[in-house]
């Protein structure tokens, strides 16, 4: 790659055993080989060209993605990836190849604070989800799930959004931060647990024709 927008790396399986793999081809792109190890991944491109990775293999490596140019990252297989957490000023999807993960999500990665957005699964998704580590980050925030339980706080800065799909229970016992918080899905939202109360500007809650289950919310203040 070296920045431009050509190059393979054949299709064999590859382990960063240490140090760092380093994809520099620049714009919209697939990756489909496995991944392990205790490395890292670089997503670096130039510039503004860094544009979208595609991970479509099992990302099984254990060290940090790093994203220092910007662009996105998209892990696309029915098991979340083992990514230690993100870095640099991208933004980050996690999501099935098919409708739905394989099994439920623990989501305990790490984030810089410049990272630009952040989505976990998609609308086909029917699986548990527990948010352990915190996300706070520089842009919106969309997690899709069954029951969702949020076990760690959620910022979405820069004025974002932060969306949450459920069609089952939704618990809290660590705050939501964000300049709007949107509901989706018929699920029963408890977000009332975080002790000191959330810090959201304004909250919307359904959609046409697909009401709330329920919602109990608490704004600090």
């Amino acid at each position: 790659g070296a920045g431009g927008t050509t190059g393979t790396y054949g299709s064999g399986n590859v382990n960063i055993a240490a140090g760092e793999l380093n994809l520099a081809r620049s714009g919209n792109w697939t990756f489909a080989n496995n991944l392990s190890g205790a490395g890292a991944l670089r997503h670096s491109g130039t510039g503004t060209q860094a544009g979208t990775l595609t991970l479509t293999g099992a990302a099984g490596y254990q060290g940090l993605t790093h994203l220092p140019n910007g662009g996105a990252v998209i892990f696309r297989r029915d098991t979340a990836p083992a990514t230690a957490g993100f870095t640099g000023t991208g933004s980050v999807t996690i999501e099935p190849n098919g409708t739905d993960f394989s099994a439920p999500v623990v989501a305990d990665f790490t984030f810089d604070n410049t990272i630009s957005g952040f989505t976990l699964g998609n609308a086909g998704v029917a699986q548990d989800v527990t948010i352990s580590s915190a996300i706070d980050i520089a842009g919106p925030i969309a997690i899709y799930a069954k029951d969702l339980a949020i076990d760690a706080a959620l910022v979405a800065g820069n004025t974002s959004t932060i969306k949450l799909h459920a069609t089952g229970n939704v618990r809290q016992t660590a705050t939501i931060t964000a300049n709007a918080l949107a509901l989706f899905g018929t699920g029963t939202f408890n977000l009332s647990g975080s002790g000191t109360g959330n810090s959201v500007g304004t909250l919307a809650g359904g959609s046409t024709g697909t009401p709330l289950g329920s919602l109990t919310f608490t704004n600090a203040g």
